[in-house]
């Protein structure tokens, strides 16, 4: 341990050994304690003015509770007074001055300490001295971040005092490159607990004539404009002129955003287009809300080619971020089902996305799947929820289609750029994509689109191309023996690696995907969709090797039901004489469901 310079100054580094490192973990998701990577952590040292209050000694105590001892801090040690005593005196100190050292370097970065572990009455003080002076401190560089700790550590009352002040003020603050930040944090924490103050955030960045006048409750800017028709070109130009400003200072914020929702559902064609030009080459700003990445899928579904050419080149260094996220993984979905130049998209997108290093963790996300099916079979219902499917629908303006390629052709497209790379991932992690919970739509997909490469005609086919497509043929039967062997028997790998995954609240280490929960359901989809395929034909090789054994497990049985129904008729007619073979065998003893579900399909026994 040791003091040490510039930001860990005034701090002692103190080295906890493991167990204490899972308790400061712990604490660090519940109350935000910062934890150092490795086994170190730093532990507050009470001669420093950063002394905690009380409710954070506790949760500090707990932490350096070994890491005290070490650093020979004992409990009645007089330093604690004494930073008490020294906090106390500055508080003073700064009495009447507090406007101006807001402004300044060391003692802006003193007030923020004040402000964060001070008591309640050190934090009025300053308050009551900084009142007035809010909105110069918000476009100040230092005294913006002590506007900021008055936000975070301030009571209810400070805040709305702080709001009050700044209120007539938003709009200019939203276009200052420092003051922004703050007026996105006033905005996002207001919208989550009192929507109230959030609207009347957004009314005023609307027009400089809501300062005074407020739109009557949580009104949308829609609205607005048809109570005040008379008014609506200027209360658009006003919109537009502070949103090209927000653009060009790179001042995009939640609250900016929200703006850009509500104008987009008030305005007309002309007037979006117009919007389009601005926000089009800054694609990548909208996706820090929920609104952006809602404004610019619908920009992406209703915009020319020219237009969505430039949006998806804006998004291609946030690609691996986009694919796991809930609301930004949306444009991505949407160019995959608009963008007719689908080599654009192979060259921007689509091979980008499935080179990245993290490529396993975007397929096996509950999100990231989803992005992967898109290239494969888009607009699944299996795959996107109801909401996502909406947002994917042809569009139209006027009479005629935003895309003029036709669905499936583009489909085939995207198939013939993608699936030779899917198929790579998949060949190098079959087992653990069979096993995946979301992976394993991967395989299926890959599996019944291989299917179709088989017919010569097919569009798939006219798209990869006569050279493509035969090693697509070859690849799959390749598959086929693969997943079959792995139906009888697992791989070799070793305990916690990707063969380890939890099912139904049991251990389940590299089962043969014909036992595993995930697998199996897996295989009877690919049998049922190829309809008497070459996957079930293999499987049914792999598995008659034991056939007595695998009929009387449970989820192996369903699977050669699948099989005995979907199956091709060389497959449903050698099952059924196997399962003649061994009926007497299977019926001694307790039958498993499956078991029993194979005898009646099988018509061994009479199903009723």
């Amino acid at each position: 341990r040791g003091r040490g310079r510039g930001r860990g100054r005034g701090r002692e580094r103190v080295l906890l050994d493991h167990k204490d490192l899972v308790k400061a973990r712990k604490l660090q998701k519940r109350y935000g304690e910062k934890v150092v990577a490795g086994n170190e952590v730093f532990a507050i040292d009470f001669g420093s003015l950063s002394r905690p209050r009380v409710s954070e000694q506790i949760e500090w105590r707990v932490i350096a509770k070994k890491a005290k001892k070490k650093a020979g801090v004992k409990k009645d040690d007089t330093k604690m007074q004494a930073a008490l005593k020294k906090l106390q005196e500055t508080v003073k100190a700064y009495e009447g001055a507090y406007p101006v050292l807001a402004k300044r370097g060391a003692p802006a970065k003193v007030m923020q300490t004040m402000l964060k572990y001070g008591t309640d009455d050190h934090r009025k003080t300053i308050c009551s001295e900084l009142k007035g002076a809010w909105s110069d401190l918000a476009i100040d560089k230092f005294g913006h971040m002590v506007l900021l700790k008055v936000l975070f550590w301030g009571s209810p009352q400070q805040r709305l005092d702080v709001h009050g002040e700044l209120q007539g003020h938003y709009r200019r603050l939203a276009v200052h490159s420092t003051a922004a930040k703050l007026v996105d944090f006033i905005y996002a924490s207001a919208m989550a607990s009192d929507p109230g103050v959030g609207w009347s955030i957004l009314h005023e960045l609307m027009s400089d004539e809501f300062k005074v006048l407020k739109p009557v409750s949580n009104m949308p800017l829609k609205d607005i404009l048809k109570e005040k028709s008379g008014r609506a070109e200027g209360i658009k130009n006003d919109c537009v002129s502070l949103i090209s400003k927000a653009f060009d200072k790179n001042c995009v914020t939640r609250p900016l955003l929200a703006l850009i929702r509500e104008y987009w559902a008030a305005a007309d064609w002309t007037e979006r287009d117009a919007l389009i030009q601005v926000a089009r080459s800054h694609a990548q700003m909208m996706l820090i809300s929920d609104d952006g990445c809602n404004v610019l899928t619908d920009v992406i579904a209703y915009t020319t080619a020219k237009n969505r050419k430039i949006i998806v080149k804006a998004l291609r260094p946030q690609l691996g971020e986009m694919a796991i996220d809930s609301s930004k993984c949306l444009p991505l979905l949407r160019a995959m089902v608009s963008v007719d130049d689908t080599k654009l998209l192979k060259e921007q997108l689509i091979m980008p996305l499935l080179a990245e290093a993290s490529i396993l963790n975007i397929i096996d996300d509950v999100v990231g799947h989803r992005v992967i099916c898109q290239m494969l079979r888009p607009n699944t219902k299996a795959v996107l929820p109801e909401v996502m499917l909406a947002k994917m629908q042809p569009v139209t303006r006027g009479d005629k289609p935003t895309s003029k390629k036709p669905f499936e052709r583009r489909r085939a497209e995207l198939v013939a750029a993608a699936l030779p790379k899917v198929l790579d991932i998949i060949e190098q992690n079959t087992y653990h994509l069979s096993t995946s919970e979301f992976g394993n739509r991967i395989v299926e997909f890959a599996f019944t689109t291989l299917n179709e490469t088989k017919d010569s005609e097919s569009l798939v086919s006219k798209a990869m191309g006569e050279g493509e497509r035969e090693t697509s043929v070859a690849r799959l039967k390749g598959l086929a023996e693969k997943i079959s062997q792995l139906a009888v028997e697992a791989p070799d790998m070793d305990a916690g690696e990707h063969g380890e995954e939890e099912t139904e609240g049991k251990k389940e280490v590299n089962m043969p995907l014909a036992e595993h929960n995930t697998g199996h359901r897996l295989l009877k989809r690919v049998i049922k969709a190829e309809g008497g395929g070459l996957v079930g034909d293999e499987i049914l090789q792999a598995l008659d090797q034991d056939l007595n054994k695998w009929a009387k497990i449970n989820r192996s049985a369903f699977l050669l039901t699948s099989i005995a129904e979907f199956g091709s008729e060389k497959s449903k007619k050698a099952l059924r004489s196997h399962i003649r073979d061994v009926a007497v065998e299977l019926r001694k003893g307790s039958m498993s469901t499956g078991t029993k579900i194979l005898l009646k399909v099988t018509g061994v026994v009479d199903s009723t």
